[in-house]
């Protein structure tokens, strides 16, 4: 990508997150460390066992994540498309509220 593309889309990213933030439809978004520096806890022998990261061998990994609350799955899926950019996987899926809804 051309860097006057990326500026584009970068652009269009911070746009659509002022919009978001405008309308009460963005509560939260972190970007998260390197796979590299996670730690994995499992159970195993009746107690958690710890180990290094990543917990897979993979070409992807989180990066980051965005907690959005909107009125219906058809605006999520719109702004999960907006998000999608060249080279980026966007996976949306609902939340579970308390009670155990997953809207």
């Amino acid at each position: 990508m051309s860097q006057e593309e990326r500026d584009r889309v970068n652009s269009d990213f911070e746009k659509l997150l002022g919009e978001m933030q405008e309308k009460g439809e963005l509560l939260t978004g972190e970007a998260l460390g390197a796979p590299e520096s996670a730690r994995l806890y499992r159970w195993g022998a009746g107690k958690p066992l710890v180990t290094d990261g990543p917990y897979s061998e993979a070409k992807e990994h989180l990066a980051g994540f965005f907690l959005i609350d909107v009125e219906s799955p058809a605006r999520a899926e719109e702004i999960a498309a907006q998000f999608a950019g060249p080279g980026e996987t966007v996976e949306l899926r609902p939340a579970m509220w308390p009670g155990g809804d997953d809207q």
